[in-house]
């Protein structure tokens, strides 16, 4: 049988009916303390399945893992809920000692297969495009530069316009995933959120967590994701309109501080967030989903050659005008024009002045 796990007061989770799977890679693991001092060879020992029945009392199953030296993998045995979650993360901990390392990593599965909202992918992806960065800054930039947990900033632009204009859609289509791979990464699953497993296991797989230090590291991340999948589910109804409700700072921080509330991730995703480059971003996808889905009764007129763009960039002009022509620029690169948008671009160019009459 696995150690006492001592007892922790309250829920260990706020949404405590979500099935979850969770995946600890270890690297270096050649033998593995196991239950006051007993040891469990990584690929081979002549008492293995007495040596790892512990752990498997716990609710875990333990696998080699070729991508690591020495490597394994503690994955549950089967989605958990709640309090058997916590409960199998701090019983790890409590029978086997886990060495930490730079090349492994922890990777959540959350249940979606029960979301009948088709558009709470979408809404997923814009949460993620708005504060992905937080994340990143709460569990360690090292992260954001792993070829197997890319941001969803390196999504084309053109499938993330089609994800949140069409959702599901988008993703049976494969006009998300299309195109979405870099050149050094072959597989579409290798992103802090994986989507691809949704087709697999029924879940939305978050793979942006390091090496743990301890289980309360671990449960930290899981509530995390649940977190992630709550506000996702609720702001679904907002269809597209969400970019435009996380255009703005208070929204912001009214989402993160309603949905996150536990282990001072509320303080942490704030305190990780350029809110202005954060905010800037959302308003400027709202515009290419806008301009996207209009369909404009006329072709616009007013365009802007290459040499008047060279002659643009150069000139001294306020902030004002840059941004207007700058999200100008974008619009027409994406096949469509508003034609509001184009007479306050007209409104914002500096008018010469006007020429004095001789008496």
């Amino acid at each position: 049988k696995p150690k006492q796990v001592p007892q922790h007061e309250g829920p260990t989770f706020t949404y405590t009916k979500v099935y979850t799977g969770v995946e600890i890679e270890v690297e270096g693991a050649k033998w593995l303390k196991v239950d006051a001092g007993r040891a469990v060879h990584a690929h081979r020992h002549d008492n293995r399945e007495e040596a790892v029945a512990p752990l498997q009392a716990a609710g875990w199953t333990l696998k080699a893992d070729n991508s690591l030296v020495n490597g394994v993998e503690f994955v549950f045995s089967e989605p958990l809920l709640g309090e058997d979650a916590a409960t199998a993360i701090r019983a790890l901990w409590e029978n086997v000692s886990l060495p930490a390392s730079p090349r492994a990593s922890v990777h959540v599965h959350v249940d979606w297969s029960g979301v009948t909202t088709t558009y709470s992918l979408a809404t997923l992806a814009a949460l993620l495009y708005c504060f992905e960065s937080s994340i990143f800054s709460l569990v360690g930039e090292g992260r954001k530069n792993n070829n197997y947990c890319r941001p969803i900033d390196t999504v084309p632009t053109d499938n993330l316009v089609s994800l949140f204009l069409e959702g599901a859609d988008a993703m049976v289509s494969g006009k998300f995933l299309e195109g979405a791979v870099a050149a050094n990464n072959k597989e579409y699953r290798y992103f802090g959120a994986n989507f691809v497993s949704l087709s697999s296991f029924g879940t939305v797989e978050f793979r942006y967590f390091p090496s743990p230090n301890s289980a309360q590291d671990v449960i930290t991340w899981v509530e995390l994701c649940h977190c992630l999948r709550a506000a996702a589910l609720g702001l679904v109804t907002m269809g597209a309109d969400v970019l435009h409700y996380l255009s703005d700072p208070a929204n912001v921080k009214t989402v993160i501080a309603t949905y996150f509330t536990k282990y001072d991730l509320a303080e942490k995703l704030l305190q990780g967030l350029d809110m202005e480059a954060a905010v800037e971003r959302m308003r400027v996808m709202a515009l290419l989903c806008a301009a996207k889905a209009a369909k404009p009764a006329r072709r616009p007129t007013f365009v802007l050659s290459r040499a008047m763009k060279k002659l643009i960039t150069g000139m001294e002009l306020p902030p004002s005008t840059r941004a207007n022509i700058e999200h100008y620029l974008t619009l027409r690169e994406a096949g469509g024009i508003d034609d509001d948008f184009i007479n306050n671009l007209r409104d914002t160019l500096p008018r010469p002045a006007a020429r004095r009459t001789a008496p």
